[in-house]
């Protein structure tokens, strides 16, 4: 079930922004989004627009199946952003050419949903 931060987050990404919440009160981050600050239980936070580069920290690349809309293979990307947000995707590209501490670059594409809802959705390239 989705919740506020949620629909939040996807109205964000319909327009091709991916946003994290910072704690008004510490200015943690926190990504993806939830109902507290992780470091001092603040509810409060404000939206903040995410740089559209990152850095590899690490990857898999999964050779079975998990969603139909997904064969495999394919690799998922956990990069972090400036202000230390961490950010997993899937990566559009080549994976023979990653490396830690790779520049990577997201992108918005359009996804249909098995329940036949759409958004887009962001993935890392090189």
């Amino acid at each position: 079930m989705a919740t506020t931060a949620d629909r939040t987050m996807w109205s964000y990404l319909d327009r091709g922004e991916l946003r994290a919440q910072r704690c008004v009160k510490c200015g943690v981050f926190r990504f993806p989004p939830a109902a507290s600050c992780d470091n001092c239980l603040s509810t409060e936070a404000e939206w903040v627009v995410l740089p559209t580069t990152g850095t590899v920290l690490s990857w898999v690349t999964y050779h079975r199946q998990y969603f139909a809309n997904m064969p495999p293979p394919y690799t998922v990307v956990v990069a972090e952003v400036a202000d230390g947000v961490i950010v997993a995707a899937d990566l559009v590209g080549d994976a023979e050419l990653l490396d830690i501490g790779r520049a990577v670059e997201l992108r918005f594409d359009d996804a249909q949903f098995d329940d036949g809802g759409s958004s887009k959705l962001y993935r890392w390239t090189l």
